[in-house]
């Protein structure tokens, strides 16, 4: 059934996600003389409002974790596939991270150091709300499995 727990948890999962989406992850100060960058999901901008999108993988991973969560909600009658569908949301979250990480370590060899933002942690709340639905989705498999027992 669609008005179940999990179904507000993988919402509220989509929501925080979408947020961070828009939201900037923090900036990149220069050690030395040189113009610093402001990081967001889809691209960086520079104190000259140039913009670069070599941090797109960001956005793309974070776009297919909102679609999977809302696709993962409608999958409601096959609770086994919503069960991988929310472990599958988890792994990308956290490859969210490893690529942020890898663009935070890329980025300060070219001498900047990154400060980030309160948004960098809204993923992290994603990934706990999406852990939160598929504790309740297997707590409801377990719940049919022991009806289906007495029967």
């Amino acid at each position: 059934m669609i008005q179940r727990i999990q179904t507000v948890y993988l919402l509220l999962a989509a929501v925080v996600s979408s947020i961070c989406l828009f939201m900037p992850l923090g900036h990149f100060e220069p050690a030395t003389m040189g113009v610093g960058y402001r990081l967001f999901n889809f691209y960086e901008l520079d104190a000259y409002h140039h913009i670069s999108i070599r941090v797109l993988p960001l956005f793309v991973i974070l776009v297919v974790q909102v679609v999977l969560s809302i696709y993962t909600i409608f999958k409601y009658t096959n609770r086994k596939r919503q069960m991988t569908l929310c472990t599958l949301s988890v792994v990308l979250l956290l490859a969210w991270y490893g690529v942020l990480v890898l663009f935070g370590y890329l980025l300060g060899h070219e001498g900047h150091t990154f400060h980030p933002q309160w948004t960098v942690s809204l993923p992290i709340v994603s990934c706990l709300f999406v852990l939160l639905a598929r504790r309740s989705i297997v707590s409801d498999e377990k719940l049919v499995r022991a009806a289906d027992r007495i029967r």
